[in-house]
């Protein structure tokens, strides 16, 4: 008889498999899948440094893109080179400018506070900010932003939301109101 490679596994490690949505086909020929789906919980949930702070590895790949689009307008405007230094200035650029710190990150390693207010460097917010799942406060204001990603909407923790002055039509900024509805948005910058 097949065994369910579940019943060994923690109910934490089952509710974070519910909880991330993974859906996984169990195969008699695959004995080693619990060991498999273990293996990415943890990894996921694994601290890395980030400058001098320790994030979840899960949550630093939505700063990475924001590096990639640091790095990119820098070089356009002549400020970066292809020097792999700039990886780590723009590490400390984005920590800064987005003043995060210790008080941002829960004891768990989440960011649950970001501060990217005027920096108008963004102009696509990143899909990967799905990932930031315990995110409480996100301030965008001056940020230039045109449109918002799909995936701003999955973020269930928000409590506060500063949009000013950025330029959303008004079909986002409609959709962004029914979502969250404290969020701050006027005035605009069209």
């Amino acid at each position: 008889m097949f065994e369910n490679p579940f019943q060994s596994e923690s109910k934490k490690a089952k509710k974070s498999l519910l909880k991330k949505g993974l859906r996984f086909s169990i195969e008699k020929d695959d004995p080693d899948l619990a060991k498999k789906i273990k293996a990415i919980i943890e990894r996921d949930q694994e601290l890395v440094d980030y400058g001098e702070l320790k994030i979840l590895r899960l949550q630093v790949e939505f700063l990475h893109d924001l590096e990639d689009q640091l790095i990119e307008h820098s070089k356009k405007m002549g400020y970066f080179s292809t020097n792999p230094m700039d990886r780590k200035r723009a590490c400390s650029i984005i920590c800064d400018i987005g003043r995060l710190d210790e008080s941002c990150i829960d004891e768990d390693g989440n960011i649950t506070k970001l501060n990217l207010g005027e920096l108008s460097i963004i102009f696509n917010l990143p899909e990967s900010i799905s990932q930031l799942k315990h995110l409480r406060t996100l301030q965008l204001a001056y940020c230039e932003l045109t449109h918002l990603p799909d995936s701003i909407y999955k973020l269930k923790e928000l409590k506060e939301l500063s949009l000013e002055y950025n330029k959303l039509d008004q079909t986002t900024i409609d959709r962004v109101l029914k979502i969250f509805p404290f969020a701050g948005i006027y005035p605009t910058a069209n």
